[in-house]
């Protein structure tokens, strides 16, 4: 018996003598709360066990790398928090000591590199947080080879879940977005031709060969721009999450 009130179906198990015997069961379950499970003897006394209770947080685990920003990733954590993800703070020199494996996310502010200068010298800091097998999304200006300025976005594939999951966001005629209430610096990925392994999801929408918002190889995603979630209208602060549930397979 269960607290959704759902009706399992009967089983039995038999006993030759005093004793006791193991029963297993499954329950999918899909959203967070406190739940309890029990069993029901029916034969050849009808009884039931104490409720085994359990707690159920969905909750996605998610570190924020950040250097000197403080106010920027408390930002993206808020917004994250309101959506269904847990967020810590990492600082940038404790890398090293903090163990990633217990994340699905890693989040890397914008601050924390410039062009192809990211962590130490060795790449121990880059590696480590490679290693996690965690889904990463970079911020800002780390490894991408375009820079500028700007509040808008072109949308690439109208269809990609990232403009409707789990945000249905509405998209022009001219398929341009803004993101921000200001411009914003940001930095994109050159893109002239389809790559295998790479997935344009927004363009400049005055440049028709780089990309702020892409993701490569379903693992990895930059979100070019700079600024934070406290600048972003409400259709940016919308797409950030939707993008985040994308490569971590959230549908």
């Amino acid at each position: 018996e269960r607290s959704d009130n759902a009706t399992p179906s009967e089983e039995s198990v038999s006993f030759s003598d005093s004793g006791t015997k193991t029963v297993n069961t499954s329950w999918t379950l899909s959203s967070d709360g406190t739940y309890w499970e029990r069993l029901h003897i029916l034969s050849p006394n009808d009884m039931v066990s104490n409720q085994a209770t359990f707690t159920l947080d969905c909750q996605i685990p998610t570190a924020y790398i950040y250097s000197t920003d403080i106010n920027a990733a408390n930002s993206f954590k808020a917004l994250l928090q309101n959506n269904g993800y847990t967020v810590d703070l990492v600082k940038q020199n404790a890398i090293m000591s903090t163990n990633f494996d217990k994340y699905r996310l890693v989040l890397i502010g914008p601050e924390t590199g410039s062009g192809s200068s990211w962590g130490d010298a060795g790449g121990s800091q880059a590696e480590r947080i490679k290693d996690s097998g965690a889904s990463i999304v970079g911020i800002g200006a780390g490894g991408a080879s375009w820079t500028g300025s700007g509040r808008d976005i072109y949308v690439h594939d109208p269809d990609d879940s990232a403009w409707s999951q789990p945000f249905e966001i509405t998209i022009p005629s001219s398929r341009v977005l803004t993101l921000y209430t200001a411009n914003s610096p940001f930095v994109a990925v050159y893109l002239p031709g389809p790559v295998s392994g790479i997935k344009p999801i927004g363009r400049q929408s005055d440049n028709a060969t780089h990309y702020p918002i892409i993701s490569k190889d379903g693992r990895y995603l930059l979100w070019g721009f700079s600024r934070p979630p406290s600048a972003m209208t409400e259709t940016g602060q919308r797409l950030f999450v939707n993008t985040a549930n994308s490569i971590l397979g959230i549908r």
